[in-house]
This record gives structure tokens, C-alpha cells and sequence, in this order.
């Protein structure tokens, strides 16, 4: 039998290796709320064209649409000649 592999990761690790443009991302859930170093994470990473789905309440769509938008005006900005 095989020992079994440690899957403990960082933040960066985990949306790095699981999260990726155009995903579905569901965050949180009724017991525990979310997790804003998991949105924060997600942000800074600078994903684009996800659809968001939240259990827990406003919060981490919020902050995740808001700093989207920012980004995505950036982009159009640096786009211009």
C-alpha cells in the first residue's frame, strides 16, 4: 500500500492549480462563511470570466466583482494608444 500523498498547499498554490479563467467558483457555505484570503487570493491572481456562485452572503462577491471591474478598466486603459 502506498503512504498517502500530503495535499496541504499554500493559498497561491490552490487557486494557482485549481482555479482558472472562465471557471465556475462557489464560495463559502452555510456552516463557515468564506474565506477572504481565498477571494483576495483569486483577485490577485487576476482571473477573468468567472461565474460566481455564494452561499454564505455578499461579501466575497463584492469584493470579487468590484476589483474585477477594476482590472478589466485598467486593461482598456493601458489598451489605449
Amino acid at each position: 500500500m502506498t503512504p498517502p500523498k500530503n495535499k496541504v498547499m499554500s493559498v497561491k498554490e490552490a487557486i494557482s492549480q485549481f482555479v482558472f479563467d472562465g471557471d465556475e467558483l462557489v464560495i463559502g457555505n452555510y456552516t463557515v462563511g468564506s474565506c477572504a484570503e481565498l477571494v483576495y487570493e483569486v483577485i490577485r491572481q487576476e482571473r477573468r470570466g468567472l461565474t460566481l456562485y455564494s452561499q454564505s452572503g455578499i461579501f466575497d462577491i463584492e469584493v470579487l466583482v468590484d476589483k474585477m471591474k477594476e482590472a478589466t478598466q485598467r486593461r482598456k486603459e493601458s489598451d489605449k494608444p
